[in-house]
């Protein structure tokens, strides 16, 4: 699974309390299914990844970008209006204080995993890649000067 990876990554660029802090943002899979049909090994990972920050100081709204942003790539359709999983992006807080909160965030996730058997029989595994939006809103780096971010 790489989406996992990839998500860690861009939160970690994009908001420098989990950079400096790692240990704050805990990850793991649950409700994990293969969708395989029988006349391919090609497959489709469907799961649910819960997403743990503590102790977190920062800006829930420079978050809820930085997740929105790595989702117009990597899983749009739970972006998109009347999409199928209405439960697509959620989260809850514990108010710890007037500037902490312990975040838990559920994403479902789904991430297509190609298989092709080559003339030698050997397998060749890839994944499969997200569909490209004409009215794609990401970027490469989340600025710090984005409007309300800080907020």
């Amino acid at each position: 699974m790489e989406k996992p990876a990839l998500l860690r990554a861009a939160l970690a660029a994009a908001i420098p309390e989990l950079a400096e802090n790692p240990d704050k943002l805990m990850m793991w899979i649950i409700e994990g299914q293969v969708k395989a049909n029988k006349a391919t090994l090609g497959h489709e990972l469907q799961y649910r990844l819960n997403i743990n920050i503590t102790d977190f100081s920062g800006s829930l709204n420079r978050l809820n970008v930085a997740v929105i942003n790595w989702l117009q790539t990597h899983q749009p359709d739970i972006l998109n209006p009347g999409a199928s999983r209405q439960d697509g992006y959620i989260f809850e807080a514990d108010i710890l204080s007037n500037h902490s909160a312990d975040i838990a965030i559920v994403l479902r996730l789904t991430e297509g995993i190609l298989a092709r058997v080559d003339d030698s029989g050997e397998i060749h595994i890839s994944h499969r890649q997200e569909p490209k939006h004409k009215n794609d809103l990401t970027w490469a780096g989340l600025p710090e000067n984005v409007a309300g971010a800080q907020n």
